[in-house]
C-alpha cells in the first residue's frame, strides 16, 4: 500500500527534506504540498524544490486530500493543520516544538478523531537517548541532573523541545514534579543548588544542527549521554516512519517511541 503524503510547510528547510524523503521513499507519495498564502513558492513544483524529479504536485495554500499530512512549521501552523485534519478524518505528524500547555491540550483532542504522531524531535536516535536517559534517571534517583541542548542561531524557541521532553523524562523515572524541578536560570541566585533540580543550559550559534546531553552527576562519578545530529536528514527520515505509522493507526495520540515500536514488530 501506497501512502498518500501531504507536507505543510514544503518550501521551508525542513518541508523541502520531508518532501525528498517522501518522493524517494518505496511506500510514500507526494500528494499535496502546503504553504502560507502569498508564500513566493506557490505555485512551484514542490519535488523540484526538493531537488526531486518533478511529481506534478504545486505548492498551494489550499488544503488538499491526503492520507497523512506532516507538519514541522509553528504551534499556530500545526493547529490549523490539526483542525482541518480532523474534520477530514486525515492522519497528522507533527514535529513543530515550543507549544504551550493549553496548545497542546488542543492538540491531544484533535487526536480524539485521528491518528496524531507528536514528537519534539522524530530522529530514532535521539529517542533511544530518550529511553536511556530515563533508565539513568530510575537508576540514579539522587544524582543531580541537567540537560544542555545546543542549535543554530536561528532557532527561535528555548530550551528546545527535546531538552524539555528529557528534562519531563529524567523528573518522572526519578519521582519528581517537573514543573517544580526544572530551573532555567541561576542568574544571580545566592542559594545553593536544591536536591532534586533540573537545570537548563541552552547555546545557539552558528549553523548547529543539534545537541543534547542528559548529566547525572554524584558523589565520585558524572553520567553523561550525548545526541549529535549532524544533519536534519534523519529527522525527515523519522518523520516519513511516522506518517507511514500514523496512517494506519487508529485514532490516538501517540509519540516517537509507538513509531519505533511498531517497525520492530
Amino acid at each position: 500500500m501506497t501512502v498518500r503524503v501531504g507536507v505543510s510547510g514544503a518550501a521551508g528547510r525542513m518541508g523541502r527534506l520531508i518532501t525528498a524523503a517522501v518522493c524517494r521513499g518505496k511506500k510514500t507519495k507526494l500528494a499535496a504540498a502546503l504553504e502560507s498564502p502569498k508564500h513566493p513558492a506557490l505555485g512551484q513544483d514542490a519535488a523540484a524544490l526538493a531537488g526531486e524529479s518533478a511529481a506534478g504536485i504545486a505548492i498551494s495554500a489550499e488544503f488538499s486530500a491526503a492520507d497523512v499530512y506532516i507538519d514541522f512549521s509553528v504551534p499556530g501552523a500545526a493547529l490549523a493543520l490539526a483542525r482541518r485534519c480532523q474534520k477530514t478524518k486525515t492522519a497528522l505528524v507533527v514535529g513543530a516544538t515550543g507549544f504551550s500547555a493549553a496548545e497542546t491540550k488542543k492538540l491531544r483532542g484533535a487526536a480524539k478523531d485521528i491518528p496524531l504522531v507528536a514528537a519534539p524531535n522524530m530522529s530514532a536516535g535521539v529517542n533511544v537517548m530518550f529511553s536511556l536517559a530515563e533508565r539513568a534517571a530510575r537508576s540514579l534517583p539522587k544524582y543531580d541532573k541537567e540537560v544542555f541542548e545546543a542549535h543554530h542561531r536561528g532557532k527561535k524557541d528555548a530550551p528546545s523541545g527535546t531538552a524539555l521532553r528529557l528534562g519531563e523524562i529524567m523528573a518522572k523515572a526519578s519521582g519528581a514534579d517537573f514543573s517544580a524541578a526544572a530551573v532555567y536560570s541561576r542568574t544571580g541566585r545566592a542559594n545553593r543548588r536544591k536536591d532534586g533540580e533540573i537545570g537548563f543550559s541552552v547555546m545557539r550559534g552558528g549553523d548547529i544542527v543539534g545537541e543534547h546531553r542528559a548529566v547525572f552527576a554524584g558523589e565520585g562519578e558524572q553520567l553523561e549521554i550525548i545526541h549529535r545530529s549532524t544533519s536534519r536528514a534523519n529527522y525527515a527520515a523519522g518523520a516519513v516512519a511516522a506518517a507511514i505509522f500514523a496512517a494506519a493507526a487508529p485514532p490516538g495520540f501517540y509519540g516517537m517511541e509507538d513509531v519505533l515500536r511498531g517497525a520492530e514488530s
